[in-house]
């Protein structure tokens, strides 16, 4: 991939033209065709265990919880994904997060099934479950990653103007924060067009 100017994308099959480009890549891509200084983001890896109940088994609100680093679990958070994404049929959903990016798939549901059973008191055994490895899933933001990526999108803005960078390295990795950053990237264009 290449980008050519400032509204032309080539990749390996297509060449595409737009008036506003949105780059999702991750940073260690990002780094390779836009700015090097991304490349330097630091990023952690996890096991992320996805698990389905086809009745409702939680008896919370919310959309999940984060664990401190302070404890001494194996899980990072918990997330409520039937509450945060809720459907018609009964069900619970929820996807638990691992801090060891190794585990052997029975070990990782070994390891969330153990604390969803100290945390939240499920017992029941899952109907549907899957293990994924997010490799470089997490990025670091260490002190000085916000002025580090405002130099970064300035620098980019210069030399690509109808270029803007979306993603979970910029500022935060949470949901909530990249759809707030793609809404504020995307209202910024509509304004541009609009003045």
């Amino acid at each position: 991939m290449e980008f050519k100017g400032n509204r032309v994308v080539v990749t390996g099959k297509e060449k595409y033209e737009a008036d506003y480009l949105f780059s999702a890549l991750p940073s260690h891509v990002a780094g390779k065709l836009l700015d090097e200084e991304l490349l330097d983001i630091a990023h952690t890896s996890a096991t992320v265990v996805n698990l389905g109940y086809h009745k409702s088994v939680l008896d919370k609100s919310g959309y999940g919880y984060i664990v401190s680093s302070q404890e001494s679990e194996d899980v990072l958070g918990v997330v409520f994904d039937s509450n945060a994404f809720p459907r018609e049929e009964e069900g619970t959903r929820l996807t638990v997060m691992l801090k060891k990016a190794d585990l052997k798939e029975e070990e990782a549901l070994d390891s969330a099934l153990q604390a969803l059973r100290r945390h939240l008191n499920i017992t029941l055994k899952p109907d549907v479950t899957q293990v994924v490895h997010a490799k470089e899933a997490f990025p670091q933001m260490n002190v000085g990653h916000l002025s580090k990526m405002q130099a970064i999108e300035k620098r980019l803005k210069e030399k690509h103007p109808n270029l803007r960078l979306v993603g979970n390295y910029l500022y935060g990795v949470g949901v909530e924060d990249c759809v707030l950053r793609a809404k504020s990237v995307s209202e910024s264009f509509f304004k541009t067009v609009d003045s």
